[in-house]
């Protein structure tokens, strides 16, 4: 647990520095930043951003033996030799994996670098928060708020528990000026593309044309509405056998209500302020609160199913932490308690989720940590 707390207030402080830096040479410069520029929602350089998820990266790569990083480390060790000859095994059909990609890569590392497991582990939680990193600079109006969020809701716990997956997510996170600007046969090929490292990828293609509608809309409610209707009749029939979710049958409990309320905060304010919202009518924002309302809505299904449609929540979680910022700084500027009430909230959450739950765990053969 001490390894999170450490990995939490180091972010936090690389954090806050990056932002006063930012600040100060925004302030310096006389150009105006044009309103249709991404720029004008960065609050933060590039390589601060990068650098406050060092720690985090370093961390996560020299894990052991927790949650289903064994199943990663049993792959990874004993499922491939790194022998070039396995790609070719692979790219002839002649194996049944589901993630047929992703072996690939992993081949190709372990044949190139001869690392062990940590390695391999470093090198993907880098994508990942590389992928974290870039959404949040692009598209956050508090960086240090966004990343506080982030890691007081455990999202971060998606980097050593649904690894593959995660991995998918973060890269469309990388990616999201594609869905901004509606990039759209760009975005279909890069989601085909991810589909061969986990397929729950193709949630995303209904969910992207789903966004376009206004926040709060008939048409918007209606589509995400039918979407949890299908979802939850989908979650438990044999249509997942065939999937990366065909182990979702052996469990018995859904999401915990506590998470679907934390979860649901923003969705909450949009819902308050929805009128401000549709004065402001902001392109990209009006995008990326929907997707916290898509959020919310796969954690309350995930309460009454067997976590498959709560698992499609990695894709749209991390929007969250972006949607409340900007809600506090757009729509409610002289309320800056509902700011403080959020920030104990999540805190509260943290704890409970890290000690009472006891996802705090962190074990580690190289660092000798246990």
């Amino acid at each position: 647990m001490n390894v999170w707390w450490g990995v939490f207030a180091y972010m936090i402080v690389i954090s806050a520095s990056g932002m006063i830096i930012h600040k100060g040479r925004k302030s310096g410069n006389s150009l105006a930043v044009d309103v249709n520029d991404s720029k004008k929602y960065q609050s933060i350089g590039l390589f601060m951003a990068f650098l406050s998820f060092a720690l985090l990266v370093f961390f996560v790569g020299q894990r052991s033996w927790i949650f289903d990083t064994t199943d990663y480390q049993f792959t990874y060790t004993n499922g491939f030799t790194g022998d070039f000859s396995e790609i070719k095994y692979i790219l002839e059909g002649k194996s049944d994996t589901k993630s047929p990609l992703y072996n690939i890569i992993l081949i190709a590392f372990k044949g190139i670098t001869h690392g062990s497991y940590n390695a391999w582990f470093t090198f993907i939680a880098i994508i990942q928060c590389v992928g974290l990193a870039i959404l949040f600079q692009k598209y956050s109006v508090n960086y240090t708020f966004s990343i506080f969020l982030f890691f007081s809701s455990s999202c971060f716990l998606w980097l050593v528990n649904g690894m593959r997956q995660f991995l998918v997510a973060t890269i469309v996170f990388m990616f999201f000026d594609l869905i901004a600007k509606k990039k759209t046969v760009p975005f279909l090929i890069l989601i085909f593309i991810l589909y061969f490292i986990h397929s729950s990828v193709l949630f995303w293609i209904p969910v992207y044309f789903i966004i376009r509608f206004k926040p709060w809309s008939k048409k918007f409610i209606l589509s995400t509405l039918s979407l949890a209707i299908l979802l939850f009749l989908v979650s438990n029939t044999s249509l997942l056998q065939e999937t990366d979710y065909s182990y979702v049958g052996e469990e018995t409990t859904g999401v915990n209500p506590l998470r679907v309320i934390v979860m649901s905060v923003p969705v909450i304010l949009s819902f308050v302020f929805r009128k401000q919202i549709a004065e402001e009518d902001d392109p990209v924002y009006n995008l990326i609160i929907n997707l916290s309302f898509i959020c919310s809505a796969c954690f309350i299904v995930g309460m009454f199913t067997n976590g498959f449609v709560a698992r499609l929540a990695v894709y749209f979680q991390v929007f969250n932490y972006l949607s409340l910022p900007w809600l506090m700084k757009k729509i409610d500027t002289e309320s800056s308690w509902i700011k403080y009430l959020s920030i104990v909230c999540f805190m509260a959450y943290f704890l409970y989720d890290m000690y009472v739950v006891g996802n705090g765990i962190y074990k580690s053969d190289n660092l000798r940590i246990f």
